[in-house]
């Protein structure tokens, strides 16, 4: 049995460990109640699940001291103790902000598990020497270790009431502080703080079905739930005469000015390029994704509808196709099945491949998806959708040094700041590496179409690629996605390409902004398929007249308006502070004369009213 502390030492080991855990604690509510995914409210359902947390620890420790033998076993036991939770919810708390920075989102278990074997793929993709990271580990716990004893443990408040309150007191104390921490975790577990948006709730109690809802943009409205259901059933299907088949490629953090299909001066894309010469590609100069997330712009690809207005009844170009008699795969890039319950927002599909059923490479690594097109079948005739999702230009998508055409390169995290004025030099290593990774991309996509020629699936198609957001590289001091609403973020790429056939012919491509919400209406424009009454996007075959088009992320909700001859005012404002921005894209792309002053009050006060459904839709 340890000697315990005098009253005063434990005090002021009570009062050290407080202030450590408060102002940790403190520091994450701080940037997490600032954060669209999470918010205020969420800030005293967590404070009482780490209270009873450290309830248990407490108990815990208090049951160490009082019998185990000797003085350095209970020592070190509660320094161990005290240490791992400390380190535990340090580590949890860096995971959840990653997230948020990375992807706005809270990081879910099932994403996190999937990935704890992927340690060294991703240390590679971030450019993380492995040992070095080990190193550093064992280094932080070693010291973690050492103060925790010497602050901490070395005169342990729980300790010194073990200790005080004898051994039938600190045994019914220690017990009962366990027993009803785990009885009021438990009952926590039975009803989570989901709508608060608790972290813990997000992360170890959500559904694997809640991505769409969890998220940071929707809450359904019930006009547009109305809507859905009216649409769907009045949808009725053609009996069609000619079915070519739709392959839709889409790229994860896919840039169209790092194209040279889209006249980048590095030949990032050739394969691509040499299509466009040859007739085969059409590409659409100007195209804007619904928001720079991909949980988000790939149902907005899907379901033609920006993000106030999906809901869990709309119909899908998948289902819309399968009405038709064609068959579903999707072979997917990246982990689908662990993001939020997006493998389940896609709906019904007759054949389904994403990264996470690969065990034997990354889950980023696009040789899987190659790897699934070698092993189908020759094509039956009968008319197929075949989605891909590639990894190749993000940043933690596998790159093969083959394609290591630009040096210096340097991968780059989504929580680095950086300048504009590092992308004007000749030698910008983050632009090295993300170039590389286009130029990987374009031979991914050459072989992918190699491979669906030799078994006949492109007899007679139509190929669709595009992004499902940008990437920022630096411009405006960010790197990443999912953190804002400039152009890099929005913008992406929009190419078709037909084979046994023209290309789809595209009116006022030129002149036109775009929208990922165009892709499913053009392609059933294509087949000669209906859409569905409350798609909002339109076939970019026909001519459209000026619109507005809805992006929004977090708190940030805009359009852009192209309303006026000769200009591509693009507007948005943070509804948490209301600070507001506005930009001709057009003439000013880099976004760096807010013209927000300059507008005409009428002018404003419409768009301003354009974005009110918007920012009524998202959590607050």
């Amino acid at each position: 049995m340890s000697e315990a502390p005098s009253g005063r030492r434990a005090a002021a080991s009570a009062a050290r460990e407080l202030v450590l855990w408060t102002a940790l604690i403190g520091a994450f509510l701080y940037v997490y109640a600032g954060h669209p995914a999470g918010g205020p409210q969420a800030v005293w359902p967590h404070v009482k699940v780490v209270g009873w947390v450290a309830m248990a620890l407490a108990g815990l420790r208090m049951a160490v001291w009082r019998w185990l033998p000797g003085r350095a076993a209970p020592r070190l036991a509660a320094a161990a103790i005290a240490t791992t939770a400390t380190l535990l919810l340090s580590g949890y708390y860096l995971l959840v902000v990653t997230g948020l920075w990375s992807w706005g989102r809270v990081a879910s278990w099932s994403l996190v598990a999937r990935y704890v074997g992927q340690v060294p793929e991703l240390a590679q993709s971030l450019g993380v020497p492995l040992l070095g990271a080990g190193t550093l580990a064992v280094v932080i716990v070693t010291v973690a270790l050492w103060l925790v004893d010497g602050t901490i443990t070395r005169c342990d408040w729980t300790n010194w009431a073990s200790m005080r309150l004898g051994p039938t007191g600190a045994g019914t104390a220690a017990i009962g502080a366990i027993a009803l921490a785990m009885l009021q975790l438990s009952a926590y577990a039975g009803f989570p703080a989901l709508t608060a948006r608790e972290p813990f709730s997000l992360t170890f109690l959500a559904p694997p079905d809640e991505g769409q809802h969890m998220n940071s943009h929707i809450q359904v409205s019930p006009g547009a739930v109305a809507a859905a259901r009216r649409a769907r059933e009045g949808y009725r299907p053609l009996v069609l005469t000619r079915r070519p088949n739709v392959i839709l490629v889409v790229v994860d953090a896919l840039r169209p000015d790092r194209l040279s299909a889209y006249g980048y001066e590095r030949d990032t894309t050739p394969h691509l390029a040499a299509m466009q010469r040859r007739g085969q590609l059409v590409v659409v100069p100007r195209t804007v994704a619904a928001c720079p997330e991909s949980y988000c712009g790939l149902l907005a690809i899907a379901r033609s509808k920006p993000l106030h207005l999906m809901t869990d009844d709309d119909l899908s170009l998948h289902e819309v196709l399968s009405k038709h008699e064609y068959r579903i795969a999707l072979m997917l890039g990246g982990d689908h099945t662990n993001f939020y319950g997006l493998r389940a927002a896609y709906g019904a599909v007759d054949d389904y491949f994403d990264g996470s059923m690969d065990r034997t490479r990354s889950i980023n690594d696009d040789e899987s998806v190659i790897e699934r097109v070698k092993a189908m079948p020759a094509w039956d005739g009968r008319p197929v959708m075949i989605q891909f999702h590639l990894m190749s230009a993000h940043l933690l998508g596998t790159r093969s040094g083959a394609f290591e055409q630009y040096r210096p390169a340097k991968p780059y995290v989504p929580w680095r700041k950086g300048a504009a004025a590092d992308l004007s030099k000749p030698q910008f290593e983050t632009g090295n590496h993300y170039d590389n990774g286009v130029r990987q991309l374009d031979d991914v996509v050459r072989r992918l179409i190699e491979a669906l020629a030799a078994r006949e699936y492109l007899r007679d198609a139509i190929l669709v690629l595009t992004g499902d957001h940008g990437e920022m590289l630096g411009e405006h001091g960010e790197f990443g996605h999912a953190k804002g609403v400039y152009e890099p973020a929005l913008r992406v790429p929009l190419l078709f390409a037909a084979f046994g056939g023209p290309p789809p012919a595209l009116a006022d491509a030129a002149d036109r902004l775009a929208s990922q919400l165009d892709i499913a209406p053009t392609v059933l424009q294509y087949l000669g398929i209906p859409t569905p009454e409350n798609w909002i996007g339109l076939p970019l075959q026909l001519p459209m007249k000026p619109r507005l088009l809805a992006f929004q992320q977090g708190y940030f909700v805009g359009v852009y308006d192209e309303r006026q001859p000769g200009r591509k005012l693009k507007y948005w404002r943070n509804i948490d502070t209301g600070a507001q921005w506005a930009f001709d894209v057009l003439t000013d792309p880099a976004e760096s004369v807010n013209l927000v002053a300059q507008l005409d009050p009428a002018h404003l006060d419409a768009l301003q009213q354009t974005i009110r459904p918007m920012a009524a839709a998202i959590p607050r």
